[in-house]
């Protein structure tokens, strides 16, 4: 049997391409390192804490209102505000409350948009009574601390 001499040779290995790269670009490597930290560091810079965004206090909340045969005294109650600027503020809120409805008093649960300025509001609350929601109209104050 004949056997062929064939040259020995080295396994062919290709070096990976970021190898190659990284050999021949070192300046632009350095310069793209370079506006890769700065937009990372102006990011970090532009953003802001929580805290900054939030503003978190108590607030009572004081009202009255009246409609057709019914008379309410309102106090605080959760509310969710949406600000437009520093002294008007929109939203709604839940109002416990002492009426007077037909000769009678009770207490119930009212519901009311409401429209802020400053520390004075004015509530639009609806009372759900027997089978039937009554509207009033009030105004109130708020007492609030930061």
């Amino acid at each position: 049997m004949l056997s062929r001499n064939y040259p020995k040779t080295r396994p062919v290995t290709m070096k990976p391409l970021v190898y190659l790269w990284l050999n021949k670009n070192l300046s632009l490597q350095i310069v793209l390192c370079f506006l890769f930290l700065n937009y990372a560091f102006a990011q970090e810079q532009n953003t802001q804490s929580p805290a900054e965004k939030w503003n978190v206090g108590l607030e009572g909340i004081m009202a009255f209102s009246a409609g057709q045969n019914i008379f309410a005294a309102n106090v605080g109650g959760p509310s969710f505000l949406l600000s437009l600027n520093q002294t008007i503020n929109i939203g709604v809120c839940a109002l416990p409350t002492l009426f007077i409805y037909e000769k009678k008093t009770g207490l119930g649960l009212g519901f009311s948009p409401r429209i802020d300025y400053k520390n004075f509001m004015f509530i639009f609350p609806f009372y759900k009574l027997g089978d039937q929601w009554i509207r009033t109209v009030g105004m109130g104050y708020k007492f609030k601390r930061n």
